[in-house]
Formats: C-alpha cells, structure tokens, sequence
C-alpha cells in the first residue's frame, strides 16, 4: 500500500516557520516565535540559493518573502523576549 504524500517545498516550509514565527512574537510565547523565525530566516535564505541555481523563479519568490518575513519576526520576537524578560526581572 502506498502512502499519499503530500509535496511541500523548502520555500514554502521556510514562509510557514517564519509567518508563525511572526505570529507567536506577540503572544507571550515570544521565545518560540524567536525560534520559528530564525529557522524560517535561515531556511528562508538557503532556498533563495538553491532557487537561484535552478533557476526556479516561483520557488525563489517565495524564499525571499520567508526571509523577509523571517528577518522582521526575528527583530519583533528578540524586543519582545527582552522586554518580558525585563518585566519579569522586577518581581
């Protein structure tokens, strides 16, 4: 019996970790959007290579926004990571 597989590329997988990434940086669960979005962003960047190499324009597209994405989420999660870690500092 052969299981159906459904086919996810790299790209899209980098843009998923890095838009739940941006999603969970302002939740209180900033740490693991932090996390999210620097394996979106690094994921993010290696497709945008690989892409580029084989000249698949759709699959580089969406490499780009993951890292774009990405890259913003990592700024947002890490302000909002410290500035918990801040507030829970005082007490």
């Amino acid at each position: 019996m052969q299981q159906m597989q459904i086919p996810m590329s790299k790209g899209t997988l980098s843009l998923v970790l890095a838009g739940v990434g941006f999603a969970l940086c302002f939740s209180p669960l900033g740490a693991l959007g932090l996390i999210l979005a620097i394996a979106g962003f690094v994921l993010g960047i290696i497709t945008l290579k690989e892409a580029k190499q084989a000249g698949d324009k759709q699959e580089e597209n969406i490499a780009l926004a993951a890292t774009i994405i990405g890259g913003i989420a990592i700024v947002l999660a890490g302000l909002s990571t410290i500035s918990t870690i801040l507030f829970l500092s005082k007490f």
